[in-house]
């Protein structure tokens, strides 16, 4: 009786697994011997990735199976060669419901008119599902889209580097098989920064060409954020100009959540630094520092400010003037605190206080060379000492462009004889030194204008204290001139000035003409 029950069950389970396999595609085995009890129980999962081909040939797979996929397969492996013919690429295709050969040939004609065949064989291989995608409703319009966004030589460079960028989702591209999605969800973002912030169709078409990943973030977690970042700026008086220039700027604070990352980093900037109500709209209108994580970023670096840089009492002066230096890392403001000290002691708390932006600079490109040319228009390349009390008295005037500022305005005294300089920049000895604050006044609008109008009149050259510090009135003032014809004089003569002295400038050096 118990042989009988237990022959019945494993027929029973041979008739059941028999049916599953003919429901579900898979080869049909006979219940006749035992034999054929173990041929099915072995058909694991394992052995079903193992042996494709024992599916291609099967009658329950159908023609499709058979037939197009060797066709698909066949017309890779003769592209591509043998690498394709790997498991995922083939898996991929085998289980792929509509994938036709003239659609996979015309996939691949798109890719090969403008990837090498290696980028397309890499491709087929890391990501094969590129080959159901559309290429009229999807590749193309997205290939065109990075095209136009990035210019010729940027998209391939791009292309070769990382061909998958064609798969890209949510920009670029309106899927023709759901027309209303993609229109709709992009639509819902344009009616968000207009409704909230004014945006004008000229500013989206901007935004959409520089940072389209803004198209693609949710509509109310844009509001959302808009709508915290407008009640904290309402001080200003005008939050919705401020957060056109921020979104224009910088706008990946939209992707920001504000219960995560806005309100938290608001509050800490707040206590910390003891802002008042007007003060945050200052420091929130550089986009960037609301992107700084707490724990990473601002905490580390305004104790650092504090600390290293002796600013306690400057803090809030300090980040208030110049934003950015937030988003400084440690690593940078240590080289460049070590470089400043490097000249003289305490020069770096004297840059940050009075100067902070001087931290945002490159030292190779601007902080050495700038302190090398002045060292040798001021004489003392061998002296740190007197450089370095030079530009603790007005460190601004490392922020000046050697080519476009300094030299010509040194170029001027020289000229004039308030300084004198040989053929190599470097100050001839017994002469004097032009002081920072001096180098930094305007060569167009003061320098040139007074000292031509003083030449016109057959005025006597006027000391260096007059013609760079005073202002008009004293300037008109101490010569005995007419303010009024000096103030008409300026007004025509600094264009033309400027064109003269920038023209000079591009003859020797081909520095452009900015006017």
């Amino acid at each position: 009786m118990v042989v009988y029950c237990n022959g019945l069950l494993i027929f029973l389970f041979l008739l059941a697994a028999q049916r599953f396999h003919e429901t579900y595609g898979f080869t049909s085995y006979p219940i006749t011997t035992k034999k054929s009890c173990f041929q099915c129980s072995h058909l694991s999962v394992s052995s079903l990735e193992d042996h494709d081909e024992s599916f291609l040939t099967s009658e329950t797979t159908g023609k499709r199976a058979n037939g197009a996929f060797r066709e698909v397969m066949a017309l890779i492996i003769a592209r591509y060669g043998d690498e394709c013919d790997c498991r995922r690429t083939k898996m991929y295709i085998y289980r792929a419901k509509e994938l036709s050969i003239t659609s996979v040939t015309g996939v691949l004609d798109f890719l090969e008119a403008f990837l090498p065949r290696e980028s397309v064989q890499q491709l087929l291989i890391e990501s094969p599902r590129i080959l159901n995608k559309s290429v009229d409703s999807y590749l193309r319009p997205t290939a065109d889209f990075l095209l136009n966004l990035w210019g010729e030589e940027l998209f391939n460079q791009a292309m070769e580097r990382n061909p998958q960028l064609l798969l890209t989702s949510g920009i670029g591209y309106n899927n023709k098989a759901n027309p209303g999605s993609s229109k709709k969800k992009n639509l819902s973002v344009d009616n968000v920064l207009i409704e909230t912030v004014d945006l004008s169709e000229a500013q989206l078409k901007k935004l959409r060409r520089q940072s389209p990943f803004v198209f693609s973030l949710a509509p109310n977690k844009i509001k959302e954020g808009i709508h915290y970042l407008c009640e904290i700026l309402e001080p200003s008086g005008n939050p919705k100009r401020i957060l056109r220039k921020m979104i224009m700027t910088n706008p990946n604070f939209l992707n920001l959540h504000v219960h995560t990352n806005l309100r938290p980093r608001v509050e800490y900037l707040t206590s910390t630094l003891q802002l008042s109500a007007k003060e945050l709209p200052k420091l929130l209108k550089a986009g960037s520092v609301l992107a700084l994580s707490v724990d990473q970023n601002l905490k580390p670096t305004l104790e650092y400010l504090k600390n290293d840089l002796l600013l306690d009492g400057n803090l809030k002066k300090c980040v208030l003037s110049h934003p950015a230096l937030l988003a400084l890392s440690l690593s940078n403001l240590q080289r460049k605190t070590n470089a400043l000290n490097s000249i003289s002691k305490g020069l770096a708390s004297k840059v940050a206080r009075r100067c902070p932006s001087v931290f945002s600079l490159s030292l190779d490109d601007n902080i050495y060379p700038t302190v090398e040319f002045l060292a040798r228009v001021w004489g003392c390349q061998d002296d740190n000492t007197i450089i370095g009390a030079w530009l603790q008295e007005y460190p601004n005037v490392l922020t000046l462009s050697v080519e476009g500022n300094i030299q010509p305005t040194m170029n001027f005294f020289n000229r004039t004889g308030y300084t004198v300089l040989d053929d190599d920049w470097q100050l001839v000895k017994g002469n004097k030194r032009i002081p920072g604050r001096y180098i930094a006044s305007s060569l167009f609008h003061r320098l040139l204008p007074r000292w031509h109008y003083c030449m016109k009149n057959d005025v006597p050259k006027p000391p260096l204290h007059i013609i760079v510090g005073s202002t008009d009135e004293s300037f008109c003032q101490y010569l005995s001139l007419d303010i009024h014809q000096f103030a008409l004089f300026q007004k025509e003569a600094s264009p033309r000035l400027k064109f003269s002295s920038q023209f000079d400038t591009w003859l020797k050096t081909g520095r452009p003409i900015d006017i």
